[in-house]
């Protein structure tokens, strides 16, 4: 069974009240002064804050429909296809409202009305070949830093799907850049070369920074103790072909573990050049006795250069994934009682230590954190 999934756009009574009339009812196309969203997280550092002040603590209460438009892409899966899970975050860019869908499709609608402006069909597998659901985190947007007048694809968007599928689409048409990949399209399990179990699922957006695309994957790791090794790979963001990729599983370990992979979202600082990824669990997922050797970069949060692929420095938050594991002792005490300075493992950009120690009394800001053992017994 397909039932309709709707975005809807809400605006302040004051915002009509105030001579502002219904865009939809006025035929406007110009949405009301805003701050973009460019990225799933908002912008590369991956705040999720928007400045934006005109809905407020006040009137939030009076929001009003603007408009509502339904996507018509969702299953409960009762019928021939699998349930849908909603987790996209639209984007706000290039005055457009792009998002992705759990069918694969992209959607381009006119901010103020709703209205559509063109869609896109990845025509992918509707089967859920790595998740329990048909799912999609949304898309990534891309443009020229000197747009050639004229040209097509100088923006554009990309889209990610369960078959290991990106898409690359102008962002003002909705029409392949058929100079990316294959007339458009990236088949990134071409690089799926070792303990290949399951396609590579590009359900996150990839990043997009400079003229390169930052491509995570998630798939079916609590189903194998053995799978693909966690990869990021650097694409161009014109050609799709591979810059760069980084591993995180020691060569030695691969035939008897996998994954450790980046499936959320990563930030970047543009100033310094660096990528931040957060690498998941080795598998098997809770147990860790057929990988008894260290594997350093797993469950950490990484820092990679953007140009050459090379890490910078490494912060691992969880030591021997597994039944019993060994947490970084300072960074809980510092979540479960926080320092007298008010901050938690704070870092700088270039070096894994904290800016702030986390006890707030006895070490300098740029201590090194280091590990307790573990009690014996708990007292009571």
């Amino acid at each position: 069974m397909i039932r309709s999934l709707a975005l809807v756009a809400l605006l302040p009574a004051s915002a009509f009240a105030q001579g502002a009339s219904d865009p939809a009812a006025s035929g406007a196309t110009t949405p009301l002064p805003s701050t973009e969203w460019t990225t799933y997280n908002g912008d590369l550092a991956a705040q999720k804050y928007s400045p934006a002040d005109q809905i407020t603590r006040e009137n939030v209460t009076d929001l009003e429909l603007a408009w509502q438009y339904q996507t018509g892409d969702v299953s409960d899966g009762s019928g021939d296809l699998p349930a849908t899970v909603w987790s996209a975050t639209p984007l706000y860019v290039n005055e457009t409202v792009y998002l992705g869908t759990p069918f694969y499709r992209i959607i381009a609608l006119d901010p103020a009305t709703g209205e559509e402006r063109w869609t896109y069909d990845s025509e992918s597998t509707l089967e859920a070949l790595t998740q329990p659901a048909l799912k999609n985190r949304g898309v990534t947007y891309w443009e020229a830093e000197t747009p050639v007048e004229g040209e097509p694809c100088q923006k554009r968007v990309y889209l990610g799907t369960m078959d290991a599928e990106l898409h690359a689409v102008d962002a003002d048409t909705g029409a392949l850049c058929t100079d990316f990949g294959d007339g458009g399209i990236v088949n990134v399990n071409q690089w799926n070369r070792i303990n290949e179990e399951w396609p590579l699922s590009l359900l996150q957006p990839p990043t997009a920074f400079g003229d390169q695309l930052f491509v995570g994957w998630a798939g079916m790791d609590w189903e194998y103790s053995v799978a693909s090794p966690g990869t990021v790979f650097a694409l161009d963001a014109r050609t799709g072909e591979l810059n760069w990729e980084v591993d995180f599983i020691p060569r030695e370990i691969r035939p008897r573990t996998g994954t450790a992979n980046v499936w959320a979202s990563m930030s970047v600082d543009e100033e310094r050049g660096i990528v931040y990824l957060p690498v998941s669990s080795p598998s098997p997922n809770y147990y860790g006795g057929n990988r008894t050797e260290p594997i350093p970069l797993a469950t950490s949060v990484t820092a990679v250069d953007v140009d050459t692929g090379e890490i910078v420095w490494s912060r691992q938050l969880v030591h021997r994934d597994g039944a019993s594991t060994c947490p970084d002792i300072e960074t809980i005490d510092a979540l479960r009682a926080q320092p007298r300075n008010g901050r938690a493992d704070l870092r700088h950009g270039r070096t894994p230590g904290p800016r702030f120690g986390c006890s707030g009394r006895s070490r300098g800001p740029d201590a090194a954190l280091f590990r307790r053992p573990a009690p014996v017994a708990r007292s009571r």
